[in-house]
Parts: C-alpha cells; structure tokens; sequence
C-alpha cells in the first residue's frame, strides 16, 4: 500500500478519536445540568469535575439555573495557581 494511503488512514483514525473525544467531553459537561453542585468547589465562584486527563471548570448560576463551563484545562496544570486562592 502506498505512504498516501496509510496518511489517509492515519488522519482518518485521529479524526475518529477526537470526535469520541469531543462527543464524551460534550456528554460529562451535560451531565452538570443535572447536577450542577458536582465535582470540587475551588471558591465561591468555580468548581470542576475531571474529564480524563482534564479539568473541566464550571459555576452554577444557581439564580438563573445554568451551568457555565468556564474552561477545559489540561489536568496536570497547577489549578490552586489557576483558581487562585480557596475560600
């Protein structure tokens, strides 16, 4: 088979996996709907859930009863640094 193909097949399968990704990461954010006080507090803002090797970071507009995703950030970064103080 030529090199073309298999960079075909290659980008074919990293398209597959990241729109797997994408459609499980969608899933646990809807998921906040139903349970918008999940996952750890960091103040009196922001709280976050993990999604693999990510942090999603979310309130929960308990007045308007939305969920707002914040960010997703990479796990291994320093979240007290990125939250910034706890309460």
């Amino acid at each position: 088979m030529s090199v073309a193909f298999w960079n075909i097949l290659r980008l074919t399968d990293s398209s597959m996996a990241a729109a797997k990704y994408v459609t499980a990461l969608t899933q646990s954010c809807d998921r906040l709907a139903d349970f918008p006080l999940s996952g750890r507090r960091y103040n009196t803002h922001f709280r976050s859930i993990v999604f693999r090797n990510h942090l999603i970071v979310f309130r929960f507009d308990e007045p308007n009863n939305e969920v707002l995703i914040a960010a997703v950030v990479d796990g291994r970064r320093d979240i007290v640094e990125l939250m910034g103080e706890r309460d």
